[in-house]
Parts: C-alpha cells; structure tokens; sequence
C-alpha cells in the first residue's frame, strides 16, 4: 500500500507544501493534504485468490481564498489524473479521478488567528487499480 501512495504522491508539482494524513498546528498555506486508504479487493479468482486491488487516495487542497485553492487544485489534477505510476512490487493501470461533486468550502472549524478568518479546502479523489507482482 505505502508503495502506491508513494508513487502518487511523488506525482505532485514540486513545491507544493505536502502533509500526509495529519496537519501540524501552524500549517504553511497553501498546501495538500494526502490520505489514503486500505486497498480494496475488487477481483478474484475462483480460487477467491486476490486479482485486482483498488487503492484511493484523497488529495484536500487548502488555500487561504478561494483563488489559491482554485490556483492549485488543476495542478494536483493534471499531476495525477492520467498518470502512470510504478510502483515496486505492483502492476497498475493509470491513475484515475473520482468526480465527487464537492464544491471549494470555507473551514469553519478552523479559525485563523492573525486574520479572524478561515481557510478555503476543496477535495479530490483518485482511485489507482492494480494487482500485486509474484515476487520472481
């Protein structure tokens, strides 16, 4: 699994400020935050051996406006929408996003302390599917 999440995250534009799973306290904005789940079994054999496994992982970009949010959200897409990812121990096809319909929301449960403001997030969803290589 880790080397799934790995290869996709190794995929986002350079310089974008990246936490996976947790944010510290004073985070840097604007910055993606990566999660990711337990790969799903989606296939298998009559033998009920696992073939095909599903890994998701969610991106939330976060912005102090509207704009920074719309500003780096394409470059998380076109990074990863699409893309061919190798990771070790893994054959997979190309990288996918889920529409999820979520729109760009305003944080409140976050309140920023220098401006009396909150933060803007929007997230985006993709799915790799692949199956894990015999070991040769």
């Amino acid at each position: 699994m880790k080397a799934l999440t790995d290869a996709m995250v190794a995929l986002l534009p350079p310089g974008l400020k990246v936490y996976r799973g947790t944010v510290p306290a004073g985070p840097e904005f604007p910055y993606v935050l990566v999660s990711a789940n337990i790969p799903d079994t989606l296939e298998r054999s009559q033998a009920r051996r696992r073939l095909l496994s599903g890994a998701r992982l969610r991106c939330t970009v976060v912005g102090l406006s509207l704009d920074a949010v719309l500003a780096i959200a394409p470059q998380v897409l076109d990074a990863l929408d699409g893309a061919r990812i190798d990771p070790p121990g893994w054959v997979t096809g190309s990288v996918q996003n889920i529409p999820n319909d979520q729109w760009v929301t305003e944080d409140t449960d976050v309140k920023l302390p220098l401006t009396n403001t909150h933060p803007m997030f929007a997230v985006l969803d993709f799915l790799v599917t692949g199956s894990s290589s015999p070991p040769p």
